[in-house]
């Protein structure tokens, strides 16, 4: 292991474990180098894996963000995004950031917190796209480890397509469905009948507790968008008012560090509690 002060092996040839990768040592009578290697061959394989140690989802909140998502897709026909929060007593809730969206993209902040939640990922929705993680979202996941959720297809009125992922340092694992309490695969439910055939799987959520249940309009207020569409129906002449973007993901710096780590610090990444320090309410 290459560490500030130690020494290295004796051996003329032995591996290096170091922070910008593993190398090689290796000498002989007419030379001395450090190569990089991809492996260390004399080791056995480890494969990556994954197993998650909290409950599933409830079939409340996943209700609640697919009613919020088509909420905002049918005034404003944009995307829109929610986070996560979970609790060993109290189970799983989400919180409507502030958000800036267009049918293709959406902006939020990522500081709501709940008392006696840890944060734990995000779920936002594609408007009429199908559901998949976009390169923007695939960086954007990257720095902020849990289960991350697009819902698509926001056009259909009962159902909906899914992508549920989880992000560990950066690496992502498919979540199982398993994981989505009260989640009917379209078609699966014998009291639905099918009469077409998707190349994507559509879902719908079993919850006869939220049937009544009405997305706050609070919720739908915090979704700022461009009116594109409103001005492309005035004219050409129309002027296209510019929303500059939020800055969770502009600014370079990983918005949260791991909340529940072996060791270290948990919260509000310092430089990001700094820098918002330094903007302002």
């Amino acid at each position: 292991m290459k560490r500030k002060g130690e020494q290295p092996p004796a051996e003329t040839t032995h591996y290096i474990i170091a922070k910008n990768g593993i190398f090689l040592k290796k000498g002989s009578w007419w030379m001395d180098a450090v190569v990089p290697v991809k492996q260390i061959a004399v080791l056995e394989r480890q494969e990556i894996s994954l197993r998650l140690k909290i409950k599933p989802i409830s079939a409340v909140v996943l209700t609640k963000a697919w009613k919020f998502f088509r909420a905002v897709y049918k005034k404003q026909f944009t995307e829109a995004a929610v986070l996560l929060h979970y609790s060993e007593q109290l189970g799983w809730e989400l919180t409507v950031p502030k958000q800036k969206a267009t049918g293709a993209h959406v902006d939020y902040e990522m500081t709501d917190r709940l008392p006696g939640y840890v944060f734990m990922g995000t779920m936002h929705s594609h408007a009429r796209m199908s559901a998949f993680h976009s390169s923007t979202d695939i960086h954007d996941e990257a720095e902020v480890d849990g289960i991350h959720i697009t819902f698509g297809d926001l056009d259909e009125d009962s159902k909906f397509s899914l992508d549920p992922e989880t992000v560990v340092n950066g690496t992502r694992f498919a979540l199982n469905l398993s994981h989505l309490e009260g989640l009917v695969e379209w078609g699966k439910n014998p009291a639905v009948k099918v009469v077409y055939v998707t190349t994507k799987p559509r879902y719908t959520i079993e919850c006869p507790e939220m049937s009544n249940w009405v997305v706050p309009d609070g919720w739908v207020a915090k979704v700022e968008h461009p009116s594109y569409l409103t001005d492309f129906l005035k004219g050409p002449s129309a002027s296209v008012p510019f929303v500059p973007p939020l800055p969770q993901w502009d600014n370079g710096i990983p918005a949260f560090v791991d909340e529940n780590p072996a060791a270290g610090s948990v919260g509000l990444n310092p430089a990001l509690a700094v820098a918002l320090a330094q903007k302002g309410p």
